[in-house]
């Protein structure tokens, strides 16, 4: 227990929890009514303890301080630089840059990133809830895997692009965070009263909601681009970074869906902008994996 890496996503602070202390209660505290020490007791204990705290474990990603190979040392290099973020303008001033919808999504952020097993294609990240890895997670509720590939080098990306990617993965595990809260441990994609419920009251005048990706499109992805700007030191407008807020979003749309609603912007033209105005330029580009 104590050598888990956790932090909080907004602060960049280590959480320390006393196991030892923890352990002494158990043994010898009266709210524990003379229950003994015992392996599950004191995990029961440390998870009471974590309980309302939103926290990341970034352990597999890190480096090891020079221990070990570092395992995935670019994707880890941008995430050092997000964690303890808080945006300064805008809609969500003094909001956590990894956590900008937490005002009306309830429930703590508990999320482990890791790496995949195998790679991912044309996706640079995927957000698994609980019940796709089988439910058996204890300690956090949401995984985000980085490709394989990002972490080895062999797949080449700026670091805008691997930040948006962060904030997006962030945005799944907000929402299976929330609608955890809500006692909703089923397929997320499958329809059902309580998906429908929590669209409803928190996006009612949104046309399309039949995914977490179809949200995103309708609801995030300017937030998402604000989001970037600030990251890579106001260069451009937040504009200019709408193509890595919408990545992987396109696709959640039928060619129906896309001719009804026309709100899929001109991609050429949003990595035009890109490309004139902010590509190789601001801070977070010193950290570009190519």
């Amino acid at each position: 227990l104590e050598s888990n890496n956790l932090f909080d996503p907004c602060s960049g602070k280590k959480i320390s929890i006393d196991v030892k202390n923890l352990a002494l209660d158990i043994c010898f505290g009266c709210e524990k009514n003379g229950v003994g020490l015992t392996p599950e007791s004191l995990e029961d204990a440390y998870y009471d303890a974590l309980e309302e705290n939103d926290y990341v474990d970034e352990s597999e990603i890190a480096d090891q301080g020079g221990i070990e190979p570092e395992k995935c040392p670019c994707v880890y290099a941008i995430w050092k630089q997000m964690k303890n973020k808080v945006l300064t303008s805008g809609v969500n001033e003094n909001v956590c840059i990894n956590d900008i919808f937490s005002d009306f999504l309830e429930g703590p952020l508990q999320v482990e990133i890791g790496i995949s097993q195998n790679p991912l294609g044309d996706v640079n990240a995927t957000t698994l809830p609980n019940t796709t890895l089988g439910g058996n997670l204890l300690l956090f509720n949401t995984r985000i895997e980085i490709d394989k590939d990002l972490c080895n080098g062999s797949k080449k990306k700026d670091a805008i692009e691997i930040a948006g990617t962060f904030l997006h993965e962030f945005v799944h595990a907000r929402i299976f965070e929330h609608l955890y809260h809500l006692n909703y441990t089923t397929n997320l994609f499958v329809p059902s009263d309580v998906w429908k419920n929590f669209v409803q009251s928190n996006y009612p005048g949104l046309p399309i909601t039949e995914s977490h990706h179809q949200i995103m499109a309708q609801a995030f992805v300017n937030d998402i681009a604000s989001a970037l700007h600030e990251l890579n030191g106001g260069e451009g407008n937040p504009s200019d970074y709408l193509i890595f807020a919408w990545q992987g979003l396109e696709k959640a749309f039928t060619d129906e869906q896309k001719a009804k609603f026309k709100f899929i912007p001109d991609f050429e033209l949003l990595r035009n902008n890109y490309n004139q105005n902010v590509k190789d330029k601001g801070p977070l580009t010193d950290y570009n994996c190519d």
